[in-house]
C-alpha cells in the first residue's frame, strides 16, 4: 500500500491480515473466512481479497476495523482487531487466483476461460469476458495464471501452460495481443552446462 503496509493472504488458515510497514499486525479476518488466493489494492487504497472457492471478492477498508477476532500468535491465541469489510462482489465464471487493480478505479481477476472486470468504487461487476471466444485466442491455448497491469491500464495474463502471454484491452476486454510461444534451440555447450 502507499503507506508501506501490506496485505497478506493465507490459504491454509483461510484468512487475510494487514501488517504495518513496521511489522505490527493492524487487523485480521477471522479464520476460515474463505480460501484466500488473491489480493490487490485499488486506486483509492482499499484492499481486495479474492476468495477462490466462493468465487467472490471482498473489499476491505485500509484503516477502519470492526470488533476483534482471534489469531494464533507466537505465544498462543491472541485477540486482534478485525478488518472491516466494505463490500462483497460475486464473480461470474471465475475462481480468483490472479487479481490486479488499474489506475482507473477498476480491478481484473481471472482463473479459467473467463476474466472479470470490476468497478472498485461501486463494488460491482462491469463485465465477464470469455477470452477463449475471442477471435485472437479461439482454438489456441489459454491457461491464465499470473496477471499484471501495464502503464496504459491493460491487463496482461501469463499463459503458464502455453508459454505465451495475452494482453487484454483495459476498456473493451478484447484481446489485443496473443504472443507466440518462444521457439529456440540451445547450443550443445549450453545443454551440457545444464546437465
Amino acid at each position: 500500500a502507499r503507506d508501506g503496509s501490506v496485505w497478506v493472504t493465507n490459504r491454509r488458515s483461510q484468512s487475510y491480515v494487514h501488517i504495518s510497514a513496521g511489522g505490527e499486525l493492524l487487523c485480521s479476518s477471522p479464520y476460515k473466512t474463505c480460501t484466500t488466493r488473491a489480493a490487490a489494492i485499488d486506486s483509492d487504497g482499499n484492499a481486495w481479497i479474492g476468495c477462490y472457492r466462493k468465487r467472490l471478492l471482498i473489499k476491505v477498508d485500509p484503516e477502519a476495523t470492526e470488533g476483534t477476532t482471534k489469531v494464533i500468535g507466537d505465544e498462543g491465541e491472541i485477540e486482534v482487531p478485525r478488518c472491516k469489510e466494505l463490500a462483497r462482489v460475486k464473480l461470474q465464471g471465475v475462481m480468483p487466483y490472479g487479481l490486479v487493480a488499474d489506475g482507473r478505479g477498476t480491478l481484473w481477476t481471472c482463473c479459467g476461460k473467463t476474466i472479470n472486470h470490476i468497478d472498485a468504487r461501486s463494488a460491482s461487476l462491469i463485465k465477464a469476458v470469455n477470452v477463449q471466444r475471442d477471435p485472437m485466442v479461439k482454438g489456441k491455448c489459454f491457461a491464465p495464471y499470473g496477471i499484471a497491469i501495464d502503464r496504459d491500464n491493460n491487463p496482461w495474463y501469463a499463459n503458464y501452460k502455453c508459454g505465451s502471454a495475452v494482453k487484454i484491452d483495459g476498456r473493451s476486454g478484447k484481446v489485443l495481443v496473443y504472443t507466440k510461444p518462444p521457439r529456440f534451440k540451445l547450443p550443445p555447450e549450453k545443454i551440457e552446462a545444464l546437465e
